[in-house]
């Protein structure tokens, strides 16, 4: 199989539609095209795959690593944070944006408790306002988040919009966890460089496109407002 390669415009899907066939396409790259002589494990392939997943969805932030709010409420001005919360997108109140503040920021202002919601900091498992926001108001707005980790369960492979627009991503990141384990070093550098272009690749598409729609305004990075 093929493994997709197309990172801007419309979406495509992937050709690689089990992890059998993943795990087949990450061995050629190791020991290669002669896969049945190869040493890796279905097992130790399986875990260094959840390693490399855990440092995509902490990399990548795109429109198929995108989603909505869905209910979360402010409750004594705090908020849940959603499990597979990875990064803040945008959010806001109905109106104007959010501002990514530290929490400490936020303290500061604690004096302050009325106005229009300007700012929004992470405080533990939860999301903080100012000024405070009223009990069950609705949060808006989208984030990053965590895609559940590969697996031939339903229809997983094929709902991981990420996956399906950027396989290569994950064959390149499994090929980067597998280099140390398997005496492939002088290989790592010429993968971890095309991992990091394809990374490169979404997460510029993703700011132009937010960026192409008119006036910008000078803000804090969202990156502030990041879970690792």
């Amino acid at each position: 199989a093929r493994p997709a390669h197309h990172h801007e415009g419309q979406a495509v899907s992937s050709n690689i539609a089990t992890l059998a066939s993943l795990y087949t396409e990450i061995t050629r790259l190791l020991d290669g095209e002669d896969v049945t002589v190869s040493e890796l494990s279905t097992d130790s392939l399986s875990r260094l795959l959840v390693v490399a997943q855990k440092r995509i969805y902490r990399d990548v932030r795109c429109r198929f690593n995108e989603k909505d709010f869905d209910t979360v409420t402010v409750t004594s001005n705090l908020a849940a944070i959603p499990a597979d919360y990875k990064s803040l997108s945008i959010a806001h109140f109905g109106s104007q944006s959010l501002i990514p503040v530290p929490e400490e920021v936020i303290r500061d202002y604690q004096s302050g408790t009325t106005g229009t919601e300007k700012y929004i900091a992470h405080a533990g498992a939860n999301f903080t306002f100012w000024p405070a926001v009223a009990d069950a108001t609705e949060l808006q707005g989208r984030y990053y988040f965590a895609w559940p980790d590969l697996s031939d369960s339903g229809t997983n492979i094929a709902d991981n919009l990420l996956f399906q627009e950027a396989d290569d991503l994950f064959i390149y990141a499994a090929l980067v966890e597998c280099a140390p384990f398997f005496g492939e070093m002088q290989k790592m550098p010429v993968w971890e460089q095309k991992y990091a272009s394809i990374v490169g690749d979404l997460n510029r598409e993703s700011r132009r496109v937010t960026y192409s729609g008119g006036r910008l305004q000078r803000r804090p990075s969202a990156r502030i407002c990041e879970r690792r």
